[in-house]
């Protein structure tokens, strides 16, 4: 993570922080909210530096959602000002409880030591609010909250002016290229969030990871979830075959861009592919099977 944060004026009172993942700033009279807090300490100062550098007092912390790399720096902020955080209500007890969001990838299983690194297991931090959707304020300095569920549970989308920052709901292009599977929990949920995202139709959408764009992004993202729902189908034909097996499929598919380095990044590309089975099973067109000790999915028609 970077130690140092650049404050990028998008309008009245809004700048987004370049990084990865990007960082918001919304200011009024003084005071200053900051969206998403960095991945680890050394972002999360940083980001705390650029606010009170820019003449602004820090008085709440915004985050879309509660994964780690969009939360990591809560606590060495908190601990440095004292800025309370806000969340939606079904993630508060993953920002506090930072374990449960790995046992979630591993079926509920306590994460070994290779599960524990930053990327997947932040510092926990106190909630002291959760969002409601619909215009808010903190500390004096309004905003407003969109719900846009799917990449997590209760994953947001925080308004000012014509900026939306909208956390994981979307990415740049550029960036989910770079994935076999992208990480998903609700695949149904995720497009309705990108069909709500073009009715929003806010000028400027800041993603999670990558440049901000328009309402574009949402279009984009909706095509690369629908072919990434057909990847997973495809892997099928082959015969059926249980989830780790899809992951494979689809990794020897990818060829020369398949790459797994750990643990870590192999549980989320299995989560994004039950995602993906999970939508499947709802629209028909994949049904299970008990194989002996396996579960395997198989195509209908």
């Amino acid at each position: 993570m970077s130690r140092s944060a650049e404050l990028v004026p998008l309008g009245d009172g809004v700048f987004y922080v370049p990084g990865n993942p990007n960082s918001g700033v919304i200011v009024s009279d003084g005071s200053a909210l900051l969206v998403d807090a960095g991945g680890d300490r050394d972002r999360g100062k940083a980001l705390a530096r650029a606010v009170r550098e820019s003449g602004h007092e820090l008085v709440g912390i915004l985050l879309t959602h509660s994964h780690a790399d969009h939360i990591g720096g809560c606590a060495a902020i908190v601990k440095e000002t004292g800025a309370p955080v806000y969340v939606s209500a079904v993630e508060s007890a993953f920002v506090e409880h930072t374990t449960l969001e790995t046992c979630m990838l591993l079926s509920g299983a306590a994460p070994w030591t290779e599960m524990q690194g930053k990327f997947l297991m932040a510092q926990p931090a106190p909630v002291a609010g959760r969002f409601v959707d619909g215009p808010m304020s903190v500390g004096g300095v309004e905003f407003a909250v969109y719900s846009l569920p799917g990449h997590s549970p209760g994953s947001v989308g925080i308004a000012a002016g014509a900026v939306l920052f909208a956390g994981d709901a979307v990415f740049a292009p550029e960036v989910l290229g770079k994935f076999i599977v992208p990480y998903n929990t609700n695949m149904t949920a995720l497009m309705a969030s990108h069909a709500r995202l073009k009715e929003l139709a806010f000028d400027i959408v800041v993603p999670g990871h990558g440049v901000p764009g328009g309402t574009d992004l949402a279009d984009k993202n909706l095509g690369i979830a629908e072919a990434t729902i057909e990847s997973v189908l495809a892997a099928l034909v082959e015969g059926p075959a249980g989830s780790q097996e899809i992951v494979d499929r689809l990794c020897r598919a990818a060829g020369g861009n398949a790459r797994i380095p750990n643990p870590g990044v192999y549980y989320l590309y299995h989560a994004g592919v039950l995602a993906c089975l999970s939508h499947l099973f709802g629209k028909g067109a994949v049904r299970t099977m008990i194989d002996g000790g396996r579960l395997l999915w198989e195509r209908v028609g």
